[in-house]
């Protein structure tokens, strides 16, 4: 479970910059290689537009509702509308490193097999199924959450991670 700030689940003040950045950067950072970016500068600048984007916006934020889906939209609108202005559609990408949590660090030489055939599958997704499979399983947001990302309702989120979590276990074995 992803760490919840104190302001996504009580309302009062809303997080200053550092604290914004610090949270969310190198998740956004990691969220731009799902459209293709492979150049790290370009992910960078792309993340602190994100946040910049995000925080002078902050007064249209509903906090009704969790901070993270919020941050996330806003980050995906900077970034396609970025790739927009470059006219450079997102490219199919394989899944990068970032992608590692702490944990796969840890686990057996076996485990390490399986966990690099999973990440090359979800490399081998559509953009679509990559960005809601990086958005569910490696941010632990719900269907819900992504779905509001994604301008997509939550039962479409959820069968599309049918179809993912099934592919996957076709294709690197039923413990996938």
């Amino acid at each position: 479970m992803p760490f919840l700030p104190y302001y996504e689940y009580m309302s009062g003040a809303l997080p200053d910059f550092l604290t914004l950045r610090k949270l969310y950067y190198r998740r956004l950072h990691v969220y731009a290689s799902c459209f293709g970016v492979r150049c790290a500068a370009d992910r960078d600048e792309l993340a602190n537009d994100a946040l910049v984007r995000a925080y002078l916006s902050l007064d249209r934020y509903d906090r009704s509702r969790p901070l993270t889906p919020w941050v996330y939209a806003v980050a995906r609108n900077v970034i396609v509308d970025s790739l927009r202005a470059r006219k450079q559609a997102p490219i199919s990408i394989e899944v990068t490193d970032d992608f590692r949590s702490a944990e796969d660090v840890a686990v057996s030489v076996e485990s390490r097999d399986r966990v690099e055939r999973v990440r090359r599958e979800i490399g081998k997704l559509s953009d679509r199924d990559r960005e809601i499979a990086m958005l569910v399983f490696y941010e632990s947001l719900s269907a819900a959450e992504t779905g509001r990302i994604l301008g997509m309702p939550s039962a479409t989120v959820r069968w599309r991670l049918a179809a993912i979590r099934k592919r996957l276990r076709l294709r690197c074995g039923e413990d996938a």
